[in-house]
């Protein structure tokens, strides 16, 4: 305030003698206000002669109250190093449904997205003809059965004597009267009727559904196609030069596209062999399968695991002058720590060099923090 006063006074009179006196002496007045003026400056300096500076250059000590931090312990612990690489969804039970024979396409009980069980009828074709059939062949072994009777009254002294002779001569009246033939075609009338029912394998979800009723189709044709979502897959391609790091059973976090909550897996195959792009698959087996369809593209984070190792959280890393440093917390003031690090997983990172187990590490408002620093823990 001193300061202010006594350049105001010499401002004030050196405006008088602007008006009222020489040039000449207007001049030594405005010397003498540069002369205050460096003064005044060199009072606002510290003591050597500069301004003060914290120890390490670009960052002034605070000269406010403690600052308020987070704090956690430097941990020896098992960090998971992260393999990123594309995936796609792969049902292992995903079959077509195609037609046993030709016809009429009767009735289509289902549509894409249906959820159906193990022998639910999905498509009905016409079964007029192969019913006919069925009848003929019925007739046919009822017929039979009255002529293997028959021939059996010829023979009947034969029949009751060893058995062994009597199961070879009742086989041969069966095949002469056409009993074994007849059972034969009905066998075969049935099995055509059941084909014109077109159902489901096991239980799954319809999709590709592609059939209308009334479309005609011919033996072979695809109907739709029958997936089962619990047995979804995740099929992935990894780098060559990674194959030597990864274990079937290595825990696994998939993303699909739509979808940030990653699902947790594992690696259940490995494919020995490299593929004329240098990359190797690998299958993944997801906990669970809300959320994926078959053929949908994810991004599957490979953790490889690195045990007993100096472990931080990232937050506790900042950068300065181009170097990675943490800031340590002892007795109220924070201290400043050169550090080198190996796995970063983003949101840990292994320490190699500069820390020790169960220092107490600076988590936050950590930015702008400058060697001894006064701090208090939240």
């Amino acid at each position: 305030m001193g300061y202010l006063l006594c350049i105001y006074q010499v401002l004030y009179l050196y405006m008088r003698l602007i008006s009222k006196s020489s040039f000449k002496l207007a001049i030594r007045f405005q010397l003498m206000l540069l002369i205050a003026a460096a003064v005044l400056l060199k009072g606002c300096m510290g003591s050597n002669g500069h301004s003060k500076e914290s120890e390490e250059p670009g960052f002034e000590n605070s000269l406010v109250g403690a600052i308020e931090v987070d704090t956690t312990m430097a941990k020896i612990k098992t960090i998971h190093q992260l393999i990123e690489v594309p995936g796609i969804a792969k049902a292992s039970k995903d079959v077509e449904a195609v037609t046993g024979s030709s016809g009429l396409v009767e009735k289509v009980y289902v549509k894409n997205g249906n959820l159906v069980k193990e022998g639910t009828i999905l498509v009905q074709l016409d079964d007029h003809d192969a019913r006919i059939e069925l009848n003929k062949a019925q007739l046919g072994l009822q017929k039979a059965k009255i002529d293997l009777q028959s021939a059996k009254l010829g023979f009947q002294s034969l029949l009751e004597k060893d058995k062994e002779e009597a199961d070879s001569l009742l086989n041969n009246l069966m095949i002469i009267s056409g009993y074994k033939d007849a059972q034969i075609q009905l066998e075969v009338a049935q099995h055509n009727l059941k084909k014109t029912r077109l159902t489901a394998r096991f239980n799954g979800v319809v999709n590709e559904l592609s059939v209308i009723e009334s479309q005609t189709l011919n033996t072979g044709d695809l109907v739709c196609r029958l997936t089962d979502p619990g047995s979804l897959e995740i099929e992935a391609k990894l780098l060559e030069t990674d194959y030597s790091l990864i274990r079937i059973g290595y825990p696994i976090e998939i993303k699909a596209i739509d979808n940030d909550t990653p699902i947790k897996g594992k690696i259940i195959d490995i494919n020995p062999r490299v593929d004329e792009n240098g990359l190797v698959n690998i299958l993944i087996k997801p906990e669970q399968t809300q959320g994926l369809l078959p053929g949908m593209h994810t991004t599957v984070f490979i953790m490889i695991p690195k045990k007993n190792t100096l472990v931080v959280p990232k937050t506790s890393i900042v950068i300065r002058s181009g170097r990675e440093v943490v800031f340590t917390y002892e007795e109220g003031n924070a201290k400043w720590k050169y550090v080198q690090t190996g796995i970063d997983n983003g949101t840990e990172v292994e320490v190699t060099e500069g820390l020790e187990p169960n220092m107490p590490v600076i988590t936050s408002d950590n930015l702008q923090l400058a060697h001894d620093a006064p701090v208090r823990i939240r």
